[in-house]
């Protein structure tokens, strides 16, 4: 197990914000707000989609790149995923390196993801809620997670080589889900209307670096909702506070 999650109060001033990093110090303990926007740009970030399969006819409906967003936020951009879930296991994630962390140290992790969506998290759907089954998660790791295929279950399929279950795993921590406390009638299928969900953890997640001082940002978004999805990610805010 990579990581491990304990409570705390975060109690530390931010000294850097958007995206950067702080020079590693002997003595000063960090306390770094990391936030980045994908209104223009990914930001430095890969995306990417795993846990389905590597050959599948459905796979031309898989979409996970920066994409303008819907009315009424058609003036700037996001990280757009869109698929028909067939895997009823489908998810898109993003990953980013940062550096300059004090080495040897450890840090407790805050986490804001903003999701732009229009499900309901009271409608019903195959295999699970097409909101409520849609789970946001968030993680900083030692190491880059890797996509990798694996057969070992049944046809080839691409993963992810860590501990990322649905409802999160010893690697990641559960933030919430895409789904919006409204009503799933005709009016919301006939009329949709997006809005930017934010989410966050309830406990602060720790982390230690090693030796490089390095770290991989991940986020994903995991869904048990065997049917069409459509949401973006739009912004992500990490609050590091050394211990």
């Amino acid at each position: 197990m990579l990581l491990k999650f304990v409570s705390f109060f975060t109690i530390l001033a931010c000294l850097i914000s958007c995206g950067g990093g702080n020079e590693p110090t002997q003595n000063n303990k960090q306390s770094l707000l990391l936030t980045y926007s994908f209104a223009e740009s990914a930001n430095g970030f890969s995306i990417d989609t795993a846990d389905h399969d590597v050959k599948h006819p459905s796979n031309e409906t898989i979409t996970s790149a920066i994409a303008p967003l819907p009315s009424p936020y058609e003036y700037r951009k996001g990280i757009m995923f869109q698929w028909h879930n067939y895997s009823d296991d489908i998810k898109g994630f993003i990953k980013k390196k940062v550096t300059g962390l004090n080495q040897n140290s450890m840090f407790l992790v805050d986490f804001r993801v903003d999701v732009l969506t229009f499900m309901s998290e009271n409608c019903a759907g195959i295999g699970g809620m097409p909101g409520a089954s849609v789970r946001v998660k968030s993680s900083l790791l030692i190491r880059e997670p890797q996509k990798i295929t694996n057969s070992e279950s049944g046809p080839l399929m691409y993963r992810i080589d860590i501990d990322d279950g649905q409802s999160g795993g010893a690697d990641v921590i559960l933030l919430g889900h895409i789904g919006l406390p409204i009503a799933c009638d005709d009016n919301f299928f006939e009329n949709p209307i997006w809005e930017i969900k934010s989410l966050m953890n309830d406990q602060s997640f720790a982390f230690t670096t090693d030796s490089k001082g390095e770290a991989w940002i991940y986020v994903s978004i995991d869904s048990g909702f065997e049917g069409r999805s459509t949401f973006y990610l739009t912004e992500v805010e990490l609050q590091i506070s050394e211990l």
